[in-house]
Parts: structure tokens; C-alpha cells; sequence
């Protein structure tokens, strides 16, 4: 999911005798600071050092640096230099005195020419903690660690090439904006601060869009040749839609609530059932009817208990409101996202790898994941980062209430690529008759 815009703008201001560290910044801020939004909303904006996130941005196989890639963090960029290396200056929420939130993290985004977006596939942002110490030589909150380190995968070979097309995306905060070119081959990125965006890999005439919950913009129709494309903006105009339902959890074990994102249709994954998530398309602490408000005009697909909250849809296909619905939402309207609730239950508990982000493995991983009371069998798969099925076995319901666990005996995994082990429990091993899955953003593991 993206990071969304705050109300003040990041400030770097070469005016000495101004705001200070923790003071107001509303006449401008001393050199090297930055005006930043308060913890509590209601507060004033305080200047303060900037919160430095240093890192490289590197082919995931090759480890070769990537130049010219852009790095997107709460609505700022950064671009990789010719060692890959980036230095992305954050305006986040601070305390009284105008030191990092404590606990706070943000996840990173990046876009480069003839690779895939990151996170793509299988592929997981780490969060990174922001509360770091303050470095005097840097004047700022400097945060370098193996989560800054950003690992692209190559896009498939007709993929690359292609032009660029840059724009800026209009609106009172346009940070965040995802703008997706709609052509033979989508594809998208994300606005920054100012609204400026850059779309790499660009082929065949397109229809760039935006999506930003609470903003419809107008597209713009670009004809592509062989030059790149500037100046292609996307002005606000008209009134969102609305898309409600309901979801019903069903023997939810430890969770309690889900939550329910739209994804636009031409970005979704139909192999791993998932896709990028527009700033602002997103209803949480959802436990029955729901509605999403400012949804922008296009054609979506209604995802539930897509992220780790102890709940997954229902993988019984035979029974109604396990199917991802796609709604066609216009300015103005308001679209029912199915007739039959959502069912959602409690999830397979991951134990090991990738239970609470990525793990190395080695070349033999073993699959461990909790049992299921009303199991008779299990189905463990393993796919690859472009969502393909590498591996498939069945797995008895054995003895106890212990975990399963199921060691690899596939096809060689290739060193630095990144898969996911996904589980099923069965009641019916010969209908297959599925009671519930692992989560789908747990699982994920690199292998060394």
C-alpha cells in the first residue's frame, strides 16, 4: 500500500534565525531542517532534522547497482545514483521537541527502467523503524540497515524498453496518487509531494489514470512513439463513487475484524489474487456492512482479509461470497460489491518460513504452518515471485494438535529469488472441499 500526503509541505530553507529544532515552523525553518507534522494531529507543524533513510537499490540476482530508479517513502522520492545508492529525506510525524514517533516505520516503494515495480509478485517491503538516533555530521535521523536495501527483479524481456511519460497529478494533496498507463502492457507508479510522477517501460499508445481515494481525475489519452513524454498532467474534475457490502467472518480463531482495498483490475494478479493498493481505497476494522466512499472512476477488484489479520476469504469455492468480485464504478455513483456478504475465517497460522515478514533458507526449506481441528488433509504449494505454481504436494492430517510440517522436495530454487509457501486444509481430500488457507502476505522467504 502507498503512503499518503499530510497537510504541511517539507520545507528546506537556507534562512538562519527562523524556526529552530521544535519550534513552530510557520515562517520557515534554519537550514537543514524540515517542516514536519506533529504526532498529534491538531498540533502545529515543528521544524526538525530531517529522518534520512539511506540505502541502494540493487538487481535482486545480481546484486549490480540500478541507477535512475525512484524511491518513494511517505510521498517523497529519491532517485538512485550510479552506485544505486539513494538518500530519501522524510517530513514524518514528530514528537513535542520534533524527534521521531517512537514505534513509527514506513515501507518503501521503487520504479526503475526494464524492472518490475517493488514490492511486486511475491516480493515484501520491510517496514523500517524511524526512530533512529540522531547523527550530528549528517544533521539529521539517519537510518541505514538491511531494509533500506531495495532488491528489483528484471522485467520479462518484452516488458523492457519502451519510453517514459511524466507528468504532475493536480489536487490540494496529490502525494501518493498512484497513475497507472493503461496499454497492452500496464503500467504504473506513484506521485510524489509536488504530484510529479515518472512511468517507465511505457509501450504502445496509452490511458493514463489516477487513482487517490477522494480525488477523480480526468485521463488523458498519449500516443507513443519512440521519444518520451512530458507534460502529460491529470487535472481533478467530477465526483467519486461509492462501492459498499458486507463481510461475514465465519469461525475466525484470533481475528477480530478485516479489512476490505480496492485494486485496480488491469494491476490485479489473478495467480497470487492480490495487486497494488490505491492511497485511500481502503476500509479497515470491517466486521459486517462496510462502504468506501471517493472512489475514484474504473474498474476494480474487491479484495478482503488481504492482510495479516489472523483472517482470509473462504477458499470453498462451492458456496456464495468466496469469488473476487469486480465492480465498474462511475463519477457519482454508488455500486453494490456483490449481493451475498463476504465470508472471511480465521487463517492456517504460518509458524515457519515467513511468518512475520521475509526468512533465508536454505536450499531445503521445511513448511511449517498450525493445524486444523476439522482438517482430514493438507495441500502445500510453493510459487515463485511471478506468482507460478513451482511445487505442489499433499500433506496427511497426522496425529495431535501440533504444527504440520512438509519438507521442499521440488524443482532446484533459484539462489536470491524470492518464493512463498502457501498451505490448505482439506475436509474432503478427493472434492477438495478447502476449510481455510495460510495468509497471503505471510510465507515469503529468499533463498541464499
Amino acid at each position: 500500500m502507498v503512503a499518503g500526503g499530510f497537510a504541511c509541505e517539507a520545507r528546506v530553507l537556507d534562512v538562519s534565525g527562523e524556526g529552530g529544532a521544535g519550534e513552530a515552523c510557520d515562517a520557515g525553518c534554519q537550514d537543514r531542517l524540515v517542516c514536519a507534522p506533529r504526532v498529534e494531529a491538531a498540533a502545529s507543524p515543528v521544524c526538525a532534522a530531517p529522518i534520512e533513510v539511506r540505502g541502494r537499490v540493487i538487481d535482486a540476482v545480481t546484486r549490480a547497482p540500478i541507477a535512475g530508479a525512484r524511491v518513494h517513502g511517505d510521498d517523497t522520492v529519491a532517485v538512485s545514483d550510479a552506485q544505486g545508492r539513494y538518500v530519501l529525506a522524510l517530513a514524518t510525524r514528530r514528537e513535542e521537541d520534533g524527534a521521531p514517533v517512537a514505534g513509527s516505520a514506513i515501507s518503501l516503494q521503487a520504479f526503475a527502467a526494464d524492472y518490475r515495480s517493488f514490492p511486486a509478485g511475491l516480493q515484501v517491503a520491510l517496514p523500517i523503524a524511524l526512530d533512529a538516533a540522531y547523527d550530528a555530521d549528517a544533521m539529521a535521523y539517519v537510518i541505514e540497515d538491511e531494509a533500506s536495501t531495495i532488491g528489483m527483479l528484471a522485467a520479462e524481456e518484452e516488458q523492457r524498453g519502451g519510453v517514459t511519460i511524466s507528468g504532475r497529478v493536480g489536487g490540494d494533496e496529490p502525494g501518493g496518487t498512484l497513475v497507472l498507463a493503461e496499454g497492452s502492457v500496464p503500467v504504473f507508479g506513484v506521485a510524489d509531494r509536488e504530484g510529479e510522477y515518472v512511468l517507465f517501460n511505457v509501450h504502445g499508445d496509452v490511458t493514463v489514470r489516477g487513482y487517490r481515494g477522494g480525488v477523480e481525475y480526468v485521463p488523458r489519452d498519449v500516443a507513443v512513439e519512440d521519444e518520451d513524454v512530458t507534460g502529460v498532467d491529470l487535472e481533478v474534475g467530477g465526483s467519486p463513487g461509492r462501492v459498499r457490502g458486507a463481510v461475514n467472518i465465519v469461525d475466525p480463531g484470533e481475528g477480530t475484524s478485516t479489512s476490505v482495498v480496492l485494486v485496480p483490475t488491469r494491476l490485479y494478479d489473478e495467480g497470487l489474487a492480490r495487486g497494488p493498493v490505491p492511497f485511500g481505497l481502503r476500509v479497515a476494522g470491517v466486521t459486517g456492512k462496510f462502504e468506501m466512499t471517493g472512489v475514484p472512476t474504473g474498474e476494480y477488484r474487491v479484495l478482503v482479509g488481504v492482510e495479516n489479520d489472523f483472517l482470509v476469504r473462504d477458499p470453498d469455492v462451492s458456496i456464495g461470497g468466496t469469488v473476487v468480485p469486480e465492480v465498474d464504478v462511475k463519477a457519482g455513483m454508488v455500486v453494490d460489491a456483490g449481493a451475498m456478504a463476504f465470508k472471511v475465517t480465521g487463517a492456517l497460522a504460518v509458524v515457519e518460513p515467513g511468518r512475520e515478514g521475509p526468512e533465508v533458507v536454505g536450499d531445503a526449506p521445511v513448511f511449517v504452518f498450525a493445524s486444523d481441528p476439522g482438517a482430514e488433509h493438507y495441500v502445500v504449494r510453493v510459487f515463485d515471485e511471478s506468482g507460478l505454481l513451482v511445487w505442489e504436494t499433499d500433506a496427511p492430517k497426522g496425529t495431535g494438535t501440533g504444527p504440520i510440517s512438509v519438507a521442499y522436495a521440488g524443482p532446484v530454487l533459484m539462489r536470491g529469488g524470492y518464493y512463498q509457501f502457501r498451505a490448505v486444509s482439506l475436509k474432503d481430500k478427493e472434492g477438495k472441499v478447502a476449510l481455510s488457507t495460510t495468509e497471503e502476505l505471510r510465507g515469503v522467504f529468499v533463498v541464499e
